[in-house]
């Protein structure tokens, strides 16, 4: 299981909490 936070690309996106696996 990756546990990771996912950088926002556009501007005024938020990052996402991301769980793989």
């Amino acid at each position: 299981i990756n546990l990771y936070k996912a950088q926002p690309t556009e501007a005024g996106a938020r990052p996402r909490l991301v769980l793989d696996g």
